[in-house]
Formats: structure tokens, C-alpha cells, sequence
């Protein structure tokens, strides 16, 4: 065992048997209530117990691409507006600061990363703009082409931007203005967008039935009032597989997600200076693995035939396999990890285990690391590497198999609530300033999700990790591709409150 383990874990155990009010809650999902149609597609809302605001839930089918792609934007123009604006207001002091920034985020779009998607999806967004416009907010197409750009960006932006835009000036590929563009990298540099998030996959003799369990983590900018238009997108592409994306109203691809077939899909930020956004933006990408995977091997395979942006520490899952692979990724390089992965045994930071996989922001691939932001990983990434750890080791010891509440636990312990001490991760005492704002564990086998997201504001806020973790059965979302207009989810499976 890795020497900090020991540490660690009695702290851990001390903790664990004095304070149950961290204990993870867990309750059936509201019941749906149809908005609004749209051909084949139905916007639902769905009211759920510890949520002010409700969820809204899209259900995406149609004969074609375009077709798809306009009723999600037709139906949902509105709140891709709201949302749009709530971010920038929370982003920008000014309106100035607004309008460079946009400028900025159209070049980007329209000289890189729109012509890296497949054609699918350019018939997709086309339909998103067609649908936004009928809807009466044209503008909601540009903000959706916008955040897939701001997506885009490092975990840093303050220290890591640089690096993109030399690297775009270097080919002489870039046609942005510089006097304008120096106007923009102080702004750029005071924009408030760093991010902590995690994620894990468990499988085998950790697991009840050796199934996989899978989880993700977004710390990313809390109490902005992103939380009233949280968002999740299940499409049904034809030919293709169903999949659900979460996310928010405006960001049309997946910040994390799970498939018919039992694909997940996970995403944690770890800065790299081979940057470029001459690669398929990931929010959408992670979609595109979704509907086209079945098994590992196929999603990896997908992976490869398509170039990356920026630094980041991918996950994928596969229900099939039972079996989670940690992808180690930048500009024109991928590092596939696996359990018990002799590189990131080798590292003083790391402590790999048997039929389990995890990552925070930090990397451990030799090739990663010459280029890497950060050669070692902050205090903060090394806690909640080192917290997941000794949580697997903890249920391994008492001879706990991991099922519901222990994958939701794996999810919510390692959330921000606040600090980035072990303590800190451990209780929801002091958590109004968290930044967790989506937590979820994923149990795909059957087809099955546990999602929080923050709710409330100021002293009342609640990051995701200390809300209440929603059940969503999502087969009859998965095998329903049109519903009627009553709630299949008002007879969810046996459920009952957990924790406090």
C-alpha cells in the first residue's frame, strides 16, 4: 500500500464513524410532466425532492439528422438563452469585455472546430438553427456554437490560453486581430473557469455481481445559476444507438453520459501545452462514441480515428466488457490506462489497484508528461486521487461489495464542498462556497443513473455531492423513442432513502 494510504485512511475511518451527515442521500426521480412537442420530440419537466427549479429532460427522436437537431432547438430556444446569459453575466463584468470575448469564440468556431465534426452533426447544429430561429431567438444558435467553444477551453485559462494561441500563430492559422486580441487576453485571464473534476470505474470482485459501476464529478464555477437549466438530452439518432447526455440547456453534447448499449463516458480537466482546437470538440465527441460503441475495443477504436483538443483525462466504461479504461489525452497523443497500470505504478503519486480505474487532474503517462502544465499533481488533485483510493481500499477491507450507495459514496466523497483538504471532502458542514455541480454514478449493466446537481444560492447553496443523488431508470427513456405525454417514471423501481 502506498505509504500516504495509511494516513489517510485512519483519517478516513474516523470520519467515516463520526460523521454521518455526509452520507450520501438517495431518492426516486419526480414524476415527468410534457412541456411542449415538437414532431417526434417531447421536452419534459421533472420535479424531484431537494431541487427548487425542476429538471428538464429532452427526449430526441426524428427521421433525420436536421430533424433532431430542430426540435432540440425549437423546443428548447428559450433556455439556451437564459442559460447563455447567466453564465456571461457570471463570467464578464462588462459589456465589452462580452462582445470581445464573443468575437473571440466566433473565429474560433468557424476557422477550427466547426469543420472537425462529422457531417452528422453539422446537419445537427444546422437543424439547431434552423429550430432556434423558428422558436423566434436565432441567437440561441450562436450560443450554442459558442459554448461548445468555451468547453473547449484549458482547465486554467489563465495560465494555459497562451499555449493554444501560440500554437495558432506559429502555422499562421489564425486571423483573429491582434490588436484585438490583445484587448482580450487580460479579460481572458481574469475569467473565473477553473475546474476539479474526477472520475472512476469499479468492475469484478469489487463489485455485488462483478458488474460495473461507474461515476463522474464536475467542479467547475458554483452558484452562477447554471442549476435552473440543467438538462438532460436522450437522443435517438437513426441507425444509431440511444444515448443520454447531461448537461445544461446550450451545451448540446454530453459533459458526461451513459448509452443504451452501456457505454459511459467521463471527463476530467489535466493541462497540456499541445493544444489545438483543430480536433473534435469532446462535448459532442463523447456523444459520437456513445451512439456508435458497444464495446470497449469499439470505443477506443472510435477514439483514435479522431484527433484531440486539449489536455484532458478521459473515461470510458463498458457495461458489455465490464471493464473502464482512463484516457491520458492531448493534442495528437492518447495514453490508454487500464487497472494496476505498471506507469502509474511507478509514480510516487499514484497507487493503482486491481478491477478499478480513476483520475483526477493529474497524469501519469511518461510521453503526457513531457509536456504536461503541471509534472505533479496540486495538493487538492493528489487529496481526492489518494481519497478515492482509500475508499476503494476501505471497502475492501471490510469485505463491502460496491453496489448502489457505495458507487453513489465513490461519486459524492470526492465532490468539492468547499475545500481541498480531506476533511474538507469528507462533510457537508460548510458547503454553500462547493463547487460540485454535477455528481453521478452510472450502473449501465441496467441501464440505471444516481444524478445530483447543486441547487440554491448564496449561504443556501448546495453543491451536487451534498444534494440529493436522483434514481433515474432510463430504459424506458432508452427503449421508448416516442412517449406519451404520461410519466413512466412515476412507477420507478423499489427505492428508499439514504442517509440522513
Amino acid at each position: 500500500m502506498d505509504p500516504r494510504s495509511g494516513v489517510l485512511l485512519a483519517l478516513w475511518l474516523c470520519l467515516w464513524t463520526t460523521n454521518a451527515e455526509f452520507t450520501p442521500r438517495i431518492a426516486p426521480v419526480g414524476s415527468a410532466t410534457l412541456l411542449s412537442t415538437y414532431n417526434q420530440t417531447n421536452l419534459y419537466s421533472i420535479q424531484s425532492p431537494g431541487y427548487t427549479s425542476p429538471y428538464l429532460l429532452i427526449n430526441v427522436t426524428g427521421d433525420s439528422r436536421h430533424e433532431m437537431g430542430y426540435g432540440w432547438g425549437f423546443l428548447l430556444a428559450t433556455h439556451i438563452v437564459g442559460a447563455y446569459d447567466t453564465l456571461m453575466d457570471h463570467i464578464f463584468s462588462s459589456q465589452q469585455q462580452r462582445d470581445l470575448m464573443e468575437a473571440f469564440l466566433d473565429a474560433e468556431w468557424n476557422l477550427y472546430l466547426h469543420d472537425q465534426l462529422p457531417v452528422e452533426y453539422q446537419e445537427e447544429l444546422s437543424g439547431v438553427g434552423d429550430g432556434t430561429k423558428a422558436a423566434g431567438h436565432a441567437s440561441a444558435f450562436e450560443y450554442v456554437k459558442r459554448g461548445l467553444v468555451l468547453s473547449s477551453f484549458p482547465g486554467n485559462v489563465k495560465k494555459n490560453i497562451n499555449w493554444l494561441l501560440k500554437n495558432e500563430f506559429a502555422h499562421n492559422k489564425t486571423k483573429i486581430d491582434r490588436k484585438k486580441l490583445a484587448q482580450l487576453l487580460p479579460i481572458v485571464h481574469k475569467m473565473r473557469m477553473d475546474g476539479r473534476c474526477s472520475h472512476y470505474g469499479v468492475w469484478g470482485n469489487r463489485t455485488s455481481t462483478g458488474r460495473l459501476f461507474s461515476g463522474r464529478n464536475l467542479d467547475w464555477n458554483g452558484d452562477t445559476g447554471l442549476a435552473r437549466y440543467k438538462l438532460i438530452s436522450v437522443f435517438h439518432p437513426p441507425g444509431k444507438f440511444s444515448h443520454a447526455a447531461i448537461g445544461y440547456c446550450g451545451t448540446y453534447g454530453a459533459l458526461t453520459g451513459m448509452s443504451a448499449k452501456g457505454i459511459t463516458v467521463h471527463e476530467a480537466g489535466d493541462d497540456n501545452t499541445r493544444e489545438t482546437f483543430e480536433g473534435f470538440p469532446w462535448l459532442i465527441r463523447l456523444r459520437w462514441v456513445m451512439e456508435n460503441a458497444e464495446t470497449m475495443d469499439e470505443a477506443v477504436s472510435l477514439w483514435n480515428s479522431t484527433n484531440n483538443t486539449l489536455g484532458i483525462n478521459h473515461g470510458i466504461g463498458s457495461a458489455k466488457d465490464r471493464l473502464y479504461t482512463a484516457m491520458e489525452t492531448c493534442a495528437g497523443y492518447n495514453a490508454f490506462f487500464q487497472d494496476n497500470d505498471p506507469r502509474e505504478a511507478a509514480s510516487k503519486y499514484g497507487a493503482p489497484m486491481p478491477q478499478a480505474v480513476w483520475r483526477t487532474n493529474h497524469a501519469y503517462d511518461p510521453t503526457f508528461l513531457k509536456t504536461a502544465m503541471y509534472k505533479h499533481p496540486s495538493d487538492d488533485s493528489e487529496n481526492r486521487y489518494m481519497l478515492l483510493h482509500d475508499t476503494l481500499a476501505l471497502y475492501e477491507a471490510s469485505s463491502t461489495p460496491i453496489d448502489i450507495l457505495q458507487a453513489v459514496n465513490l461519486s459524492a466523497v470526492v465532490g468539492d464542498k468547499g475545500g481541498s483538504s480531506i476533511p474538507s471532502l469528507m462533510s457537508c458542514e460548510h458547503a454553500a462556497g462547493g463547487e460540485n455541480i454535477i455528481s453521478v454514478a452510472f450502473d449501465p449493466e441496467n441501464q440505471m443513473m444516481w444524478l445530483a446537481n447543486e441547487d440554491g444560492i448564496g449561504k443556501k447553496h448546495s453543491p451536487a455531492c451534498c444534494n440529493v443523488y436522483l434514481q433515474f431508470d432510463m430504459a424506458p427513456w432508452f427503449n421508448m423513442p416516442y412517449m406519451e405525454p404520461l410519466s413512466v417514471l412515476d412507477h420507478a423501481r423499489e427505492w428508499q432513502w439514504m442517509g440522513d
